[in-house]
């Protein structure tokens, strides 16, 4: 049994939780464990109220959010889209033209893999090495292939630029010299993978939207995640975990850690915040 922060004992109810994806809810071979889907089962057996908060396409999202049998509302796109189980859109948010422009052209230059993310679709320009290794991770997608042009006339979630890890900060410093702050922000989801979104998404702001339609307050709600897109959300929720395979910064604001995505972290993540029930 983990011993609960006093901040959890003093009868605080959590009644919404935010759980990552990959490296969180998913072990390494991409599957939910069975002990963390029968947390997620005896939380809302509870009362609480779970949902996934993923870098992912909303189809992926939904993909996993069905296993589970949690009709949503979920986080998508490191939160420029939130989506309900049956794919409703609920919120979308663009990243203008002129900054996806600017990571298209610099991943063509440069010779970098790109994800293009709608609230609907990844597009990729071409296929390559990081195209097949991505679909292998992600079998349920179905891809389309679009040319430079053809960008204009996307509505843009995010935009997803992928290389080697020891490369991620190269590109990282390049791009930053290159985007408009006053549009997008800059985010990293796992080490070789490098994000731009509009200016002001993150998981944390789709998951105080979220909390604020459903009425619950912010003590009310839980979160846990692995990587930096992570960050906002873990550090806005009531009670912010970490898995241990977490980055350091995320483990340095989080009120528990928890065993590693292999271990079952999430379902005794999910024991904790429904201790008081």
């Amino acid at each position: 049994m983990i011993q609960l922060p006093g901040y959890l004992s003093r009868g605080m109810s959590i009644k919404l939780v935010a759980i990552d994806l990959d490296g969180t809810l998913l072990n390494h071979r991409k599957e939910i464990p069975s002990e963390v889907a029968q947390a997620v089962r005896e939380a809302g057996a509870k009362g609480i109220r779970v949902m996934i908060a993923s870098g992912r396409l909303s189809v992926s999202v939904r993909h996993y959010a069905a296993q589970l049998e949690l009709n949503g509302p979920h986080i998508c796109c490191n939160g420029a889209d939130i989506v309900m189980g049956n794919g409703e859109i609920l919120h979308h948010v663009e990243l203008p033209l002129s900054e996806a422009r600017v990571c298209a052209e610099f991943a063509l230059e440069h010779g970098l893999q790109i994800n293009i993310y709608t609230a609907t679709e990844v597009l990729f320009f071409d296929r390559s090495e990081w195209t097949e290794r991505y679909l292998q991770r992600v079998p349920h997608l179905n891809p389309r292939f679009i040319d430079l042009p053809e960008l204009e006339e996307v509505s843009v979630s995010k935009v997803l630029l992928m290389d080697h890890a020891d490369r991620i900060p190269l590109h990282r410093a390049q791009l930053t010299g290159l985007l408009n702050h006053d549009l997008c922000r800059i985010t990293e989801s796992e080490p070789e993978y490098l994000e731009v979104l509009p200016l002001g998404v993150s998981k944390g702001a789709a998951l105080k939207r979220v909390a604020d339609s459903l009425g619950i307050q912010q003590q009310e709600t839980a979160a846990i995640g692995d990587y930096m897109n992570d960050f906002e959300m873990v550090e806005w929720a009531g009670f912010g975990g970490a898995m241990e395979n977490a980055t350091p910064a995320l483990k340095s604001i989080a009120k528990l850690v928890v065993s590693t995505n292999d271990n079952n972290g999430v379902a005794e993540f999910l024991a904790a915040v429904g201790e008081d029930r």
